[in-house]
């Protein structure tokens, strides 16, 4: 039955749109990530429920994403910010400020997002040596994320607004699209802009 409900949901018409900027770093040997998105405020602010939500003691974010954020150009208020999901031992944190931050831990990714393309998701990507962690926020209604990879779509454990999917062997540049499926059963392909990886 789940199996059939799949195939009805991925078969529903997919509406293309135009090509999106994202977040891209790349791991150095030395365990760094370089930033090659520039800071740009966040307007209008996404529809977020995350961010209303009761505080948890899980939603303090740990010394290394302050530490992170130390030399950052916003002013990030750590007090307000929220665990979207965990997978394996990855935690994905939201941090609402002057900007809007992503963090992953213990990756030690940092990005901020810029407006949510379509008012549908953020996307960042993070290449390693061992392949591309592809992580973003969805604004509220998105029920499903899908990241196409060299022709192949990758399903995102999405939760609390947040998304994550590690893509091993995969470098960034192989990451063609995001699919977006909402609760009123549409579809979209957010087609990744080819610019952004020359900056």
């Amino acid at each position: 039955m789940a199996v059939a409900f799949a195939a009805v949901a991925l078969s529903s018409p997919v509406h293309t749109l135009a090509p999106i900027g994202f977040g891209l770093h790349y791991k150095d040997a030395h365990g760094s990530s370089a930033l090659l998105v520039a800071l740009s405020p966040v307007k209008p602010t996404p529809r977020l429920a995350v961010l209303h939500s009761p505080r948890r003691p899980s939603d303090a974010v740990p010394q290394l994403v302050e530490t992170m954020a130390l030399h950052a150009s916003a002013l990030l208020n750590f007090g307000a910010s929220h665990l979207l999901l965990t997978a394996g031992n990855r935690r994905v944190y939201v941090i609402p400020g002057s900007a809007l931050a992503l963090a992953v831990t213990p990756d030690g990714l940092f990005d901020f997002v810029a407006t949510l393309p379509d008012d549908l998701v953020w996307l960042t990507l993070e290449q390693t040596a061992e392949g591309t962690l592809a992580v973003g926020l969805a604004r509220d209604g998105v029920t499903r994320v899908d990241v196409e990879a060299a022709g192949v779509q990758h399903a995102a454990k999405l939760q609390r607004n947040g998304f994550l999917v590690d893509l091993p062997g995969f470098r960034a540049r192989q990451i063609t699209s995001v699919f977006v499926t909402t609760s009123d059963g549409r579809r979209f392909r957010l087609p990744l802009d080819a610019k952004e990886f020359t900056r």
